[in-house]
């Protein structure tokens, strides 16, 4: 489920969220960030950059608690 897209230093990153099961989000879900590439159309490819990744993960943790207030 596509929950959030980022703009990080002028790359746009999709930021996703694919649950491990039906029930609400559990701590073992696997997160995928993916930046999109234009190759004569727009391809999503994993972001390999561990400090790109976690710095995107940090604004949509803010942002999704920034909603729950």
């Amino acid at each position: 489920e596509h929950i959030d897209t980022v703009e990080y230093n002028g790359v746009h990153l999709v930021f996703a969220f694919i649950q491990c099961s039906k029930s609400p989000i559990e701590e073992d879900a696997e997160v995928v960030i993916m930046q999109i590439v234009e190759d004569g159309e727009e391809l999503l490819e994993a972001v390999e950059d561990d400090e790109i990744a976690d710095a995107v993960f940090d604004i949509v943790m803010e942002r999704a608690e920034a909603e729950e207030e």
